[in-house]
């Protein structure tokens, strides 16, 4: 379908057809005009903040690292260049839900309208990104010394070790890393996570 009314004339200068970007008319006239500009946030977060903690138990050891940064607005690039409607024949990701008349959603363009869209294509790429990140956590036993003695070792520690195991975002699925949103595909940078296992030995 179409959209003829005045909102989608002036943003569009023609017919809006369904499923084009819809920026919103903040101060209620009608129009998309300059004063409708807002500022939604920066890519600099409002707030960080980490902790880090050591717990001890009989013989046991744990320990864990996490951060958080909150309110961060970016320009995903990655989401943007895999996500993008007028790229879908080439490159597309499986779970980003394209606007059609079979699926009328809200979360991103229909095929093809980020290339008719004009400049309101890239506002479907803008996002609060914000997460917490646990970055490391170890579970450790050291084995008793009247055991490892005996075979002439005066301490033996095992332990288990998970770098960036898990995120929490709500952004997290829609893209590889939220940490990582405003890098481009061609220079990506993911933070994995990766195990450990490991043997400390005191003789």
């Amino acid at each position: 379908g179409e959209q003829s009314s005045e909102l989608a004339q002036s943003m569009y200068g023609i017919a809006a057809q369904a499923g084009f970007p819809k920026v919103k008319d903040q101060d209620g006239d009608g129009k998309i005009t300059v004063a409708d500009k807002k500022v939604l946030g920066t890519g600099s977060p409002s707030w960080t903040g980490g902790i880090t903690n050591t717990f001890l138990y009989k013989n046991f050891d744990f320990s864990f690292s996490l951060y958080t940064f909150q309110d961060v607005y970016i320009f995903d690039e990655i989401y943007s260049t895999f996500a993008m409607p007028t790229m879908v024949i080439y490159k597309r990701m499986a779970n980003v839900s394209y606007w059609s008349a079979d699926n009328p959603s809200n979360e991103i363009g229909s095929v093809w309208s980020g290339l008719l869209s004009g400049g309101y294509g890239s506002t479907m790429y803008f996002h609060n990104t914000s997460w917490t990140r646990l970055q490391n956590v170890t579970l450790g036993y050291t084995l008793p010394m009247d055991f490892t003695q005996k075979m002439g070792i005066s301490r033996l520690r095992v332990y288990l070790t998970a770098n960036n195991p898990y995120m929490w975002s709500a952004w997290k699925h829609k893209t590889w890393d939220p940490e990582w949103g405003t890098y481009s595909s061609a220079g990506v940078g993911v933070s994995n996570a990766s195990y450990l296992f490991g043997v400390n030995i005191t003789f």
